[in-house]
């Protein structure tokens, strides 16, 4: 539903130093599947604050027109280190379905 209020937190473990952020990307007419490639700059819905913390939140609305699917992709700096993510999805007037394409 356009409009509708999420709030998305994501924490890290397992890494002494992270930088953080993550992209909620608008998936339409794909559920359950990845991206490839380079993602356009138009579905790109959310971006956190970047940031060097083992956690940050965001809250946004969906856009109007909403997309059938979205995709959270989170990423941690430095390049090439590794971590337990956690990501956690808030919405005060509704449930979703989340489904974990990559592990």
């Amino acid at each position: 539903i356009a409009g509708q209020h999420f709030v998305i937190k994501l924490e890290v473990s397992g890494h002494d130093d992270p930088s953080i952020l993550f992209f909620v990307v608008a998936n339409n007419g794909n559920q359950g599947k990845g991206l490839s490639g380079l993602i356009p700059e138009s579905q790109i819905i959310c971006t956190s604050t970047y940031i060097r913390a083992t956690s940050v939140a965001k809250d946004f609305c969906l856009p109007n027109p909403c997309s059938d699917s979205y995709i959270i992709i989170p990423t941690l700096q430095p390049a090439g280190s590794a971590a337990k993510c956690k990501v956690t999805v808030s919405c005060p007037s509704d449930d979703y379905q989340l489904h974990t394409i990559l592990q």
